[in-house]
C-alpha cells in the first residue's frame, strides 16, 4: 500500500492518496469540521482500505467569508476545488469503478456535479448527512439516474422530511433514515452504546451498497 500526501498543481489543495494496485477508486469528501478521523469518515476509510480499493481524501479547507458567499457560488468553488485533486489523479491512471463519499458539506460536489457527470456514467454516490436545505441539492439528486446511498438522522438539524419521503420512493436511491440521531450520526440525547450500534450499521449499509 502506497500513502503519498500530495497538493494539486492548479488550485493546490491538499490531498492524502492511497494506492493499492485497484481498478476502483474511492473519492473521499469530508464536512466542514467533520475530518478524516472522525468515526464516520474513519471507518469508511477502513472498509475501502479492507476492500482494497485505491483511495483520494481532499483537504479543502475554507474560512468564514466563504459561508457568507452566495450558495451556489461557494459550491462551484468546492467543485473546482475537488477537480483539480480529481483530474490529476485521474491523469495517471485508468478506473473502471468510481465510488463518492461525502460528509455534510462533502456532498454539495457530488450532489451538484458528480451525481449528473456523464464521464462518471456507473459511479456510485454516498451521502452521508447530507446539506438538503441547500437550494438545488434536492433537484440535483432527484435528477440523477446514478446508484445513490443517502444516510440521515432524524434529528439532523438539516433533516428535511419532507425530502427525503420523495427520495425513499425514488428507485436508484437507497435511503436509510437513523431515528434519533444527529448531524454526526450520533443518538441524542448522549447514548454511546447506541451510537457505536449505528455505526456498525452504518458501516454494515455501505458494504451492502458497494457489493450489490
Amino acid at each position: 500500500m502506497n500513502v503519498s500526501k500530495l497538493e494539486s498543481k492548479s488550485r493546490n489543495v491538499a490531498y492524502t492518496y492511497i494506492e493499492r494496485d485497484s481498478t476502483t477508486i474511492c473519492v473521499m469528501l469530508s464536512g466542514t469540521g467533520y475530518t478524516y478521523e472522525k468515526p464516520l469518515l474513519y471507518y469508511s476509510t477502513m472498509q475501502m482500505i479492507e476492500a482494497d480499493y485505491d483511495l483520494v481524501q481532499i483537504h479543502y479547507s475554507y474560512d468564514s467569508s466563504c459561508f457568507k458567499m452566495n450558495p451556489l457560488d461557494f459550491i462551484n468553488i468546492i467543485i473546482e476545488d475537488v477537480d483539480s485533486v480529481i483530474t490529476e489523479v485521474f491523469s495517471t491512471k485508468k478506473y473502471e469503478q468510481v465510488i463518492f463519499i461525502g460528509k455534510s458539506l462533502g456532498t454539495l460536489p457530488i450532489a451538484f456535479k458528480y451525481s449528473k457527470a456523464a464521464y462518471f456514467q456507473d459511479a456510485k454516490l454516498i451521502l452521508l448527512t447530507p446539506l438538503l436545505q441547500i437550494e438545488g441539492f434536492h433537484e440535483s439528486v432527484m435528477e440523477s439516474q446514478k446508484d445513490i446511498l443517502m444516510i440521515i438522522g432524524t434529528e439532523d438539524v438539516y433533516y428535511i422530511k419532507e425530502s427525503v419521503d420523495a427520495l425513499r420512493h425514488k428507485g436508484n436511491v437507497n435511503l436509510i433514515e437513523i431515528d434519533g440521531a444527529n448531524h454526526s450520526l450520533e443518538i441524542e440525547p448522549t447514548n454511546t452504546k447506541e451510537s457505536l450500534i449505528v455505526m456498525e450499521q452504518v458501516m454494515k449499509e455501505l458494504n451492502k451498497f458497494l457489493i450489490k
